[in-house]
């Protein structure tokens, strides 16, 4: 069985009552060949502190603070150029969600070795009910070979994670609004929708429950702004698609 390097990216904004949960789901993990990426957005609460003494100096875990509020997106594009390589895979935790059981990355080092995929997206509980949630759905095939992502409805959903190298393929300005800003709220869409063209038949949905969403946050982006969301999922929708890589 191959040997998948993962980058855990996990960004977090004043989430005290849930990061030592989002932790604890990484470090139950039997699969050990890992690094967890910990972004502190600014948090104003004691999300920061509780992180770092969890962490101590456990080699498999890196901390990083902000000095500026980046938000979800930036978070992720700066951890993912400064502390990944290109063979790696990245997986995109936020800090109020959990892992749903031991084996998420032994399953995904499986699906990788076997696979060879450039890209996985998948099955969630949420928090609240334990049910499955309605965005875990799978992509028809005529979709994926058409090519017609952004005229499909949206599914690309948790448990997300991708090639580095695939990722570093988006272009920066893609990643932004009209103002040259990285996207502040939607960033899920942002990135997904080039990656799953550019990925096409090398992406695989996952069934299986990878991932707990926690939909009981306040600081959910469609609790918190969700106009906003809308509005950017359709500049995505309307935006110039990625051909298929062939790498």
């Amino acid at each position: 069985m191959g040997d998948t390097r993962f980058k855990i990216v996990v960004p977090f904004y004043n989430v005290e009552q849930f990061i030592a949960k989002t932790i604890k789901s990484v470090r139950l993990q039997d699969y050990k060949n890992y690094q967890c990426i910990l972004v502190n957005d600014c948090s104003t609460d004691g999300s920061l502190e509780i992180c770092l003494s969890l962490v101590g100096d456990d080699s498999h875990f890196i901390v990083a603070n902000n000095e500026e509020k980046k938000c979800s997106l930036e978070n992720i594009y700066c951890a993912i150029y400064d502390h990944t390589l290109d063979d790696e895979v990245v997986v995109i935790l936020d800090g109020d969600d959990f892992f749903y059981g031991r084996d998420v990355l032994s399953y995904l080092n499986e699906i990788y070795t076997k696979e060879k995929c450039l890209l996985t997206y998948g099955s969630y509980l949420n928090l609240s009910t334990r049910n499955r949630g309605k965005f875990a759905k799978q992509i028809p095939v005529n979709i994926i070979q058409n090519n017609t992502f952004r005229n499909f409805q949206w599914c690309a959903s948790h448990l997300r994670t991708f090639k580095s190298s695939l990722f570093k393929k988006i272009k920066k300005k893609d990643l932004c609004d009209d103002a040259a800003n990285f996207f502040t709220i939607g960033g899920d869409l942002v990135i997904m929708f080039p990656m799953l063209e550019m990925a096409s038949e090398r992406s695989r949905y996952i069934d299986k429950i990878l991932y707990i969403w926690n939909d009981m946050s306040d600081i959910n982006d469609h609790k918190k702004d969700h106009p906003s969301q809308l509005r950017v999922e359709s500049i995505m929708r309307g935006r110039e698609k990625y051909e298929r890589f062939d790498g």
